[in-house]
């Protein structure tokens, strides 16, 4: 499969691989500053990647049609190798990972497996020093999946670097809203919509904060905003009404803060 070279020489480098995903995209679009995406894979997969990542995961990652990408400038003495792990390799990880998970929050994405990768280039030469797969994002049952287009690409990224900012401006703060993005985001991973549920009602509590013990008439609540549907909000309102005896004894002990 052909590729797109974006990488300058001496940098270090994450992305996020999203295989048979619906998107319009151009072939390279500039997100940010220090990160892009782009629809071929940004890199060659020597023969020695491809032993070490396996003849089925080699085909899986040249296949997959949009990369998101973190860059950053680095160095390193000549004659060095660089070492993978450091601040600078997580910072362009959760970046990456940040701006997908909000990608996802944003619309129903489709898409068959993600994969995040990581390394440094040197010589010119990318050499990947992380590959895995992530765990899948689904999407509930009747939901319409979304074309991935660049105004989604850059409202995830606004999101995520502002969610990011604000963690900076409160450190160690345990906020009620990061629980509602990690619930979330977590619901969303889950297979079984009945999973999912939970998740979703924490993530509405992180946006009405209602008070101890007042979790199931106040999200009941604010049902209508999100199904404007009579017959959605008699299937939610069944549902929520099984669920909420666990979701309530939780919510008293986690009013305002962070578990």
């Amino acid at each position: 499969m052909s590729q797109i070279s974006i990488f300058p020489d001496r940098c270090k480098f994450a992305a996020i691989a999203l295989q048979n995903v619906r998107a319009d995209l151009s072939p390279s679009v500039t997100l940010h500053d220090g990160i892009m995406a782009v629809t071929k894979i940004p890199l060659s997969l020597e023969n020695h990647w491809r032993k070490w990542l396996g003849a089925m995961q080699s085909h899986n990652l040249e296949n997959c049609n949009l990369f998101l990408v973190g860059i950053a400038a680095a160095d390193w003495a000549d004659g060095e190798s660089p070492i993978f792990g450091g601040n600078l390799d997580s910072a362009l990880m959760n970046d990456v990972g940040g701006t997908f998970a909000f990608l996802r929050m944003v619309g129903a994405i489709e898409y068959a497996d993600a994969f995040m990768l990581a390394g440094h280039v040197e010589d010119g030469q990318p050499e990947i020093r992380h590959f895995a797969q992530t765990l899948h994002f689904n999407i509930t049952r009747g939901s319409l999946p979304w074309i991935v287009r660049e105004a989604d690409l850059q409202t995830a990224v606004t999101l995520s670097r502002s969610y990011n900012a604000l963690l900076k401006r409160f450190p160690g703060q345990k906020w009620r809203f990061a629980r509602g993005c990690h619930a979330l985001k977590t619901a969303l991973e889950q297979n079984y919509a009945s999973d999912r549920l939970h998740g979703f009602v924490r993530a509405l509590e992180a946006l009405i904060l209602p008070d101890k013990g007042g979790t199931e008439n106040n999200s009941y609540r604010a049902v209508p905003c999100l199904l404007p549907q009579k017959k959605q909000r008699r299937r939610f309102g069944r549902y929520f009404r099984k669920s909420t005896g666990c979701v309530a004894m939780l919510s008293t002990s986690t009013t305002g803060t962070v578990p």
